[in-house]
């Protein structure tokens, strides 16, 4: 969808059809009108409100004048977003708000019926039909928010079990890791809530972001399966088919000798003693493998950096557990790191920070103002390809990240901090010194 004022060239599936999409052309069209200025036309208020007396001869500007002007801004881009029968429902008027009404008291869907409609949304989401992770995410929460916006209060753990169902098929280490903590620990249903649930969002958007590399024909691999996203396996005809018994998770597989999942009965540590030694000496020749490889592998952001992004930027990483700087020059305060055993784990395995102390940085919010932000305890790691914002360290500060709306926000009146902007899948914090308070690339 693309608009100019009321230039609006909506396609015909975002356009008012009937009660199935009403709801999400309300809110398309609410921000076309808040983007022409003329929202308070379609409600009838401020602005917005029709004056009492009316001239036949126009004069832009009169009261009436004006008022003429903007109610017909509206009333177009009402029209323009309206498919065939909605057109007719507001034929009779060329009053905006009045339009605005109509169509309201037609197609507007109240009580058990908004329930009904809400859920049949949420339970038809799909992860296959996103474009990413952060897509599914954002529109998940937008869903849910429809149906607890109807009056339908659910469970935190109703939640969870879709969201782990949804995206098992793309992530099914991710999804089964997460299940065998649920099971294991001693969480109880009452103790599931949707804080549980943004922190699993947030975890696998950071996982996936650290894991997924890229294979050889260019599509983008899922992280623990070797398994591209749908719409890239569809929209590449050249690529070879997976090996779906390579692609088997271990938990799928069934043991029928000792009952438990994970292996096969021929290899049955139980039915076959002798096996298990093997296992063993198999397990650690792996684990020196992948440790040699880890200390050899290039310390970068989280395995590989955009090439939108910078290093002068600052990514938001829910698994980082401090803020880290690669550059000397932004500490206000610094201080050395003495302590040859003080390291950090990050992408590229164990290192050493040279020094710690506080970096000051520009932010910026959604209306474009401009926030101070003081950094505390900020490492210094120069070889990073980018600096890095601690989520669970501003967690302990009583903020967190919100990424219906891309910003982070205040715990206690949920005021906003600043915004970021998805990059790659890579929450980039809107600062000044990247320019982005100016020309408005971060949004």
């Amino acid at each position: 969808m693309t608009e100019s004022s009321t230039n609006l060239n909506w396609a015909a599936s975002d356009k008012l059809k009937d009660s199935g999409n009403y709801s999400t052309w309300k809110i398309l069209v609410k921000h076309a009108l808040i983007n022409a200025g003329v929202y308070q036309f379609v409600l009838g208020k401020g602005k917005g409100l029709k004056p009492t007396t009316t001239n036949e001869d126009y004069d832009e500007d009169s009261e009436y004048g004006k008022w003429l002007k903007g109610n017909a801004k509206a009333y177009t881009i009402l029209h323009r977003t309206c498919g065939t029968d909605a057109m007719r429902t507001i034929k009779s008027t060329n009053n905006a708000a009045k339009a605005w009404t109509l169509l309201k008291d037609r197609y507007e869907v109240k009580g058990f019926s908004l329930i009904g409609q809400s859920l049949d949304e949420f339970l038809a989401l799909s992860y296959e039909k996103s474009r990413d992770i952060a897509t599914f995410n954002a529109l998940f929460k937008d869903l849910k928010r429809k149906i607890e916006d109807a009056g339908l209060s659910l469970q935190a753990t109703f939640y969870i079990h879709l969201y782990l169902k949804w995206v098992s098929p793309a992530f099914p280490t991710w999804a089964e890791r997460q299940r065998s903590v649920l099971r294991t620990t001693s969480t109880t249903t009452s103790m599931l809530t949707n804080a549980t649930l943004d922190d699993m969002m947030a975890d696998l958007i950071d996982e996936n972001r650290a894991v997924t590399a890229q294979g050889e024909d260019g599509t983008g691999i899922s992280m623990y399966g070797d398994r591209p996203h749908p719409q890239n396996r569809k929209g590449n005809s050249n690529s070879k088919k997976p090996n779906t018994q390579q692609l088997k998770p271990k938990y799928d597989r069934h043991c029928t000798h000792c009952n438990k999942n994970g292996h096969l009965e021929q290899n049955c540590c139980i039915k076959h003693p002798e096996k298990k030694t093997e296992l063993l000496k198999n397990q650690n020749i792996k684990d020196e493998n992948t440790n040699s490889k880890t200390k050899t592998r290039p310390l970068s952001m989280m395995g590989h950096k955009s090439k939108s992004i910078k290093s002068s930027d600052w990514i938001l990483v829910t698994s980082a557990s401090h803020h880290m700087c690669n550059d000397r020059t932004l500490f206000d305060e610094y201080r050395v790191n003495m302590n040859p055993a003080n390291t950090i784990t990050t992408a590229g395995g164990n290192t050493r920070a040279e020094g710690y102390g506080t970096v000051t940085i520009t932010a910026i919010q959604t209306n474009n103002s401009r926030i101070v932000i003081k950094l505390l305890d900020v490492f210094h790691v120069p070889s990073l390809g980018v600096n890095l914002l601690s989520g669970p360290t501003l967690k302990k500060k009583g903020v967190y990240i919100d990424s219906l709306t891309n910003t982070i926000r205040h715990e206690s009146d949920k005021s906003e901090v600043c915004k970021f902007q998805l990059l790659d899948s890579a929450m980039r914090i809107c600062t000044v010194s990247t320019g982005q308070a100016t020309n408005g690339s971060c949004r």
